[in-house]
């Protein structure tokens, strides 16, 4: 079965840290002692060494090696005190050395094993080992005598380890409780640090969820540099969903809306031959045309679309839902082309008529021009026009100036839409025929 790593970023990281800490604090431990006996051996072999010179300064010969009755060091005059010292003399061959002296504290010792351990050593040649639970220094001199004869000693000073065993001891029981209390220290540092380091994600949890409960739209706030890239997308990615949510909505919206006078002519004309099959197809291209715009992007490719044909056959079809009663100014040249999709085109051109003949008077000029490449087209009635306070709000979608009219109010709005899409611009002024004028330029 193989193991599974936590799936929380908090887990994994207390997981790292429970494996990670104590090896850590184990490895230092270990080093920590390893410095700490080495300092320990060479502060007993300093120890050792001073203690032999005290004892040379002590010593004297005289018909054999002659030391007071009570040493410097106290211990060295206590029975099994730990700390021994002895004189030797070298014997020719293989023989052991000769004893000429020990200390009282090793009255019930036998030295002469430490001094095989270092024999054949030169003179000034300090020796420093370990042996049998004990450390010792053997330091070779040469002796003069008062006849001019010299003589060859080496002493010997040896201290058991039980000092420095103990004291390796207390070290040891201390670091490592000093490590275990520095592990839970660092335990719960770190539990703390991975509680403040999480809170912008847990922050971010709590912004989800209440744009999930509909409390919130987008991710607000500062979050820190990791995660900013991360809650910039999110935004991105629930302003693209919120307009795709608009835009269907809209373009439910608006194909109801565009449906209602291929239906009010077939309603007029139902009894005409060919009307019912007309208005089917114009509906069918309708359909096809709003689907079309709600799930694709706006292409690049910018076709000439001629503006004459395309009014006349809207002009043509309200003609028949309002029965002839309209008049009609227009005033497009055959040169005046919309650089975009004919659906587009036919959308705002239905649109804005269809208004200027619902709100007018019974006139409707319409017109289009050319300068220096950019196309201005102008719708234009003879109603009661737009107050000037009042031509912003009717922009928006759902609003209209006469409320007394029956009508969804999103028209404006779709070709404000379309308008906006080709970085066009759409102003309403007053007519000169007294009514709204409604006036659209495209920058070439």
């Amino acid at each position: 079965m193989t193991s599974r790593m936590p799936a929380s970023i908090r887990g994994r990281l207390l997981l790292a840290s429970i494996v990670l800490l104590p090896l850590a604090l184990s490895l230092t431990g270990w080093l920590l002692d390893r410095a700490f006996y080495r300092n320990q051996i060479v502060g007993q072999e300093e120890q050792l060494k001073l203690q032999v010179y005290a004892l040379l300064a002590e010593m004297d010969y005289i018909d054999g090696v002659v030391m007071p009755s009570n040493l410097q060091n106290p211990l060295l005059n206590q029975l099994n005190s730990g700390l021994y010292a002895s004189v030797m003399e070298a014997t020719p061959g293989n023989a052991a050395p000769t004893l000429l002296w020990q200390s009282a504290s090793a009255a019930t010792r036998d030295l002469l094993g430490f001094a095989r351990r270092l024999n054949n050593l030169d003179t000034g040649e300090g020796r420093f080992a370990e042996w049998n639970g004990h450390y010792f220094y053997a330091y070779p001199v040469i002796w003069e005598m008062e006849n001019g004869l010299e003589r060859a000693f080496t002493v010997q000073v040896i201290v058991s380890d039980d000092t420095l065993r103990a004291e390796l001891a207390t070290y040891r029981t201390n670091v490592w409780m000093s490590l275990a209390l520095l592990l839970l220290v660092l335990v719960l540092t770190l539990l703390a640090v991975v509680q403040w380091g999480l809170r912008p994600l847990r922050r971010l949890a709590a912004d989800l969820a209440a744009i999930e409960r509909g409390d919130s739209e987008q991710l607000a706030g500062d979050y820190p540099d990791e995660v900013q890239p991360v809650t910039d997308n999110l935004n991105r990615l629930l302003d693209s969903e919120r307009n795709r949510r608009e835009r269907y909505r809209n373009t439910m919206s608006d194909l109801a809306h565009s449906l209602k006078t291929p239906l009010a002519v077939m309603r007029s004309g139902h009894d005409k031959p060919g009307v019912i099959d007309e208005q089917t197809a114009v509906m069918q291209h309708i359909v096809d045309y709003q689907l079309k715009r709600a799930v694709n992007q706006r292409s690049n490719l910018l076709r000439p679309i001629a503006i004459r044909p395309a009014a006349d056959r809207v002009v043509s079809a309200l003609n028949k839902v309002y029965a002839g009663d309209i008049q009609w100014d227009i005033e497009i040249p055959t040169s005046a082309v919309f650089r975009g999709e004919e659906g587009d085109l036919m959308e705002i051109l239905g649109n804005l008529l269809d208004n200027a003949c619902k709100y007018g008077g019974g006139r409707v000029v319409v017109s289009a021009r050319i300068e220096q490449g950019s196309l201005e087209l102008s719708v234009g009635d003879n109603g009661p026009g737009v107050p000037e306070q009042r031509r912003g709000e009717i922009l928006h979608r759902g609003a209209r100036a006469d409320t007394a009219s029956h009508g969804q109010g999103i028209g404006l709005a779709v070709v404000i839409d379309i308008v906006a899409a080709y970085g066009g611009e759409l102003l309403v002024d007053e007519s000169p025929l007294g009514g709204a004028e409604f006036t659209l330029t495209f920058t070439a």
